[in-house]
């Protein structure tokens, strides 16, 4: 019997015995952990809906789906509002975003996988993690990890680039910073709820003044912003993404989606 199960194991694909089972707060670090994980296992997502997951409701899937957990990984329990109810339950290992060393927080915002150099400290995380889970995996992940590396930097390098073609840009969320973060040109204007005469009134003067463009959330209202500050409006989606078919593309293509609309909707 030992010598049938030993001859088993042997017989067994590596991928089958690395089998990794990932869960995630939101689709963007779904994206980024498939990019390590490849073939290796499997990623479930507990917010995987559109839209602002602060104040996403639990659901019995959702316990399901970290029943089986080898690793959770969300952004911080202040913006994942529900991680502290599944760690509490589930003793699973996780990795919390906000607190890795080489993440760059600015003014306490923690939408941080929207700069790509966050992006990398984050992939390198779950390199880490991963390769304590199925370390005969590790050849595998560090080469996705160098791959992925390579294509955050180029990444990178485009959104730098809006700087060259872009000026007086005004921010109205903050969930759009990181995009713009380190760009010439660009400000912010965070009390921009345009339910008060007060914020009207500011949000006019802004318009009146030198500002090209204004970038917002797809979650505030383009139409009612665009009446105030004309056609000059950008939204992009910065909160939670729709996954792709193919998870590792979901970030790259909204990441070059978000680009590609502030680029032309600021000339």
């Amino acid at each position: 019997m030992i010598r049938l199960i030993f001859t088993l194991i042997l017989l067994t694909p590596l991928s089958a015995l690395s089998n990794v089972k990932i869960v995630t707060s939101i689709t963007p670090l779904s994206s980024l952990a498939s990019m390590i994980l490849g073939n290796k296992g499997e990623i479930k997502t507990i917010a995987s809906n559109q839209g602002c997951p602060h104040s996403y409701a639990l659901k019995p899937s959702d316990l399901e789906k970290m029943e089986q957990a080898d690793l959770f990984i969300y952004i911080d329990k202040d913006f994942d509002l529900f991680a502290t109810k599944l760690l509490n339950k589930f003793h699973t290992h996780s990795v919390e975003v906000s607190t890795l060393p080489k993440i760059n927080i600015h003014n306490n915002n923690l939408h941080l996988w929207l700069l790509p150099k966050n992006a990398i400290a984050i992939l390198e995380a779950i390199t880490q993690e991963l390769i304590k889970i199925s370390p005969d995996s590790q050849p595998y992940f560090e080469a996705n990890l160098k791959h992925h590396i390579s294509k955050m930097q180029l990444l990178e390098q485009q959104r730098q680039e809006i700087s060259i073609i872009s000026e007086n840009i005004i921010t109205l969320s903050d969930s759009t910073e990181y995009i713009l973060s380190d760009i010439d040109h660009k400000k912010s204007y965070q009390n921009s709820d345009y339910s008060s005469l007060k914020s009207n009134k500011k949000l006019q003067e802004l318009a009146t003044g030198n500002a090209k463009c204004f970038i917002i959330s797809s979650d505030q209202n383009a139409e009612k912003y665009r009446d105030l500050l004309g056609p000059k409006v950008v939204s992009i989606s910065t909160e939670n993404w729709e996954e792709d078919t193919y998870l590792p593309k979901t970030y790259y293509d909204e990441y070059h989606t978000i680009l590609q609309s502030i680029t032309t909707g600021c000339k």
